[in-house]
């Protein structure tokens, strides 16, 4: 198959879709901000429809579609975008059915067969997409042959052409930084995603790390499992400081699986942090097995406001379960070194692994409660497309329709497939039980505490979706038994 155009500047439009629609735009499109950049350093013409960044309605979307003029249309997002995306492709080849359309990202990645077959794209990247789709837009430029494109399937005719797969990129320095003018990028900084600072400081999250050293059974990683690959220290203070004398920025999410991973690494940033005097505020992910006292204290020094450890559960028999590799004891005592040295904790629980019942979900709990935290909400695993979890629900019949789950598949609060011997909703009522026994046994200890969380949430709710959205959303937290009323 030749491309399509054989234009002389290929006029490229990325589409971001929304992330979550409900809520305000938080995260940057980092993804879609260091395609922008690869192209346009590749000689490109490059648009962005950041339909996330603006809040677009579908109508209001239809009308861009309608009038867009280019010759190259890239999408792409999470696995929970299906339905939207799969929208947005067909909005596209109705109005410009001669034109290329390309979607990638952890959607195309985790579930290609789904995305080729059902969509109405010509073409899907899988993995990383910055060389590939930039090696598309330069084949579709000079009308040469696409199967040269390694990460590249595309339609030829009524075939689907699977390319050879393509090579990580070893040096992530060699990546141009994300363009941000391209985006929205005040709707960004100005709606905070860190409960840890104040909401009048303009944050904004950058990447340093790609893939993750370890395989949990319900993570689906589009930069690959038991790899990873870090940015010198000195292209993040190069990012930081960039950010902080365009557009102000003061408070950083390093939005990596996990930052963590290499300690040398952690000390010469905080280091470099801290004698460049830089006055950040920023938080990371770890694991409670990649840190110790000496390096929570100059993540400390150097602005750290917030560490979120994968906790999950626990019960040691639902963490060996869910290949996550490591014990309550070391949970534990992450735990307590990261209340000694005085950095905010914030972790993620879930129940809804095969061996998971009311005993495990009672460890959970009891464990949540032995080391005071505070956890408004417990998520339900859900087997997302590429994970060891999908494929255990595929063989167990417990999906029958591979497109009909990815339309519905949703955030985690909700039992899209019940992956336990437990009863629907046994689960539900076993996970509410367990929500409102954890915050209730929180406010008891900490009243005050817990008044000022609510506060603060409440501000920050009343902030992005005003006084109508508020009230739904704090009776939706009272139903859920995240206040005791």
């Amino acid at each position: 198959m030749l491309g399509f155009c054989g234009c002389e500047i290929l006029k490229i439009l990325l589409i971001n879709p929304p992330y979550r629609e409900s809520i305000p735009a938080a995260v940057f499109p980092s993804g879609f901000g260091y395609i922008a950049s690869v192209l346009l350093k590749g000689g490109h013409d490059v648009s962005v429809l950041d339909i996330n960044g603006y809040r677009y309605l579908k109508s209001e979307v239809e009308d861009k579609i309608k009038g867009a003029n280019f010759d190259l249309f890239a999408t792409g997002g999470l696995i929970t975008k299906y339905k939207y995306v799969k929208w947005l492709c067909n909005l596209i080849k109705k109005y410009h059915p001669n034109k290329f359309v390309v979607v990638g990202g952890a959607l195309a990645t985790s579930a290609p067969e789904l995305v080729i077959n059902k969509m109405d794209a010509n073409a899907i990247i899988l993995g990383e997409g910055e060389n590939t789709i930039l090696e598309l837009a330069n084949a579709l430029e000079k009308k040469s042959n696409l199967k040269e494109v390694n990460g590249l399937w595309f339609m030829d005719g009524k075939k689907v052409m699977k390319n050879d797969s393509r090579k990580l990129i070893k040096d992530l320095d060699s990546l141009p930084f994300p363009v941000w003018d391209l985006f929205p990028i005040e709707n960004y900084l100005k709606t905070p995603f860190l409960t840890s600072i104040p909401a009048a400081y303009k944050s904004i999250n950058i990447s340093t790390v790609r893939g993750c050293p370890f395989a949990c059974k319900f993570c689906y990683n589009v930069f690959g499992k038991r790899t990873s690959r870090t940015r010198s220290v000195d292209s993040i203070i190069s990012e930081i400081k960039f950010l902080q004398n365009k557009y102000g920025v003061k408070a950083f999410m390093f939005c990596d699986d996990l930052f963590t991973v290499n300690k040398t690494r952690v000390f010469e940033f905080c280091n470099k942090v801290i004698n460049q005097q830089l006055n950040i505020l920023w938080r990371a992910s770890s694991r409670v097995d990649t840190i110790d006292e000496e390096m929570l204290v100059i993540m400390k020094r150097s602005g750290c406001v917030g560490i979120s450890f994968g906790l999950e559960s626990g019960s040691q028999k639902v963490l060996e379960s869910i290949g996550k590799g490591i014990t309550v004891e070391q949970s534990k005592k992450a735990v307590r070194l990261m209340k000694k040295v005085g950095i905010p904790i914030s972790s993620p629980f879930m129940i809804g692994a095969p061996v998971e019942s009311v005993e495990t979900i009672k460890e959970t709990v009891n464990f949540i409660k032995e080391m005071d935290l505070f956890v408004p909400t417990i998520f339900i695993i859900n087997p997302y497309h590429g994970s060891e979890f999908y494929d255990y629900a595929m063989k167990k019949g417990l999906i029958k329709d591979e497109e009909r789950f990815a339309e519905r598949c949703g955030e985690a609060l909700d039992l899209s497939v019940n992956l336990t011997t437990m009863s629907d909703a046994d689960l539900l009522f076993w996970r509410d039980w367990a929500v409102k026994t954890v915050i209730k046994a929180y406010r008891k200890r900490h009243p005050l505490k817990a008044l000022a969380l609510d506060l603060n949430k409440i501000n920050r709710t009343f902030k992005n979706f005003g006084l109508i959205g508020t009230l739904r959303k704090v009776s939706g937290r009272i139903r859920r038994g995240e206040y005791n009323v």
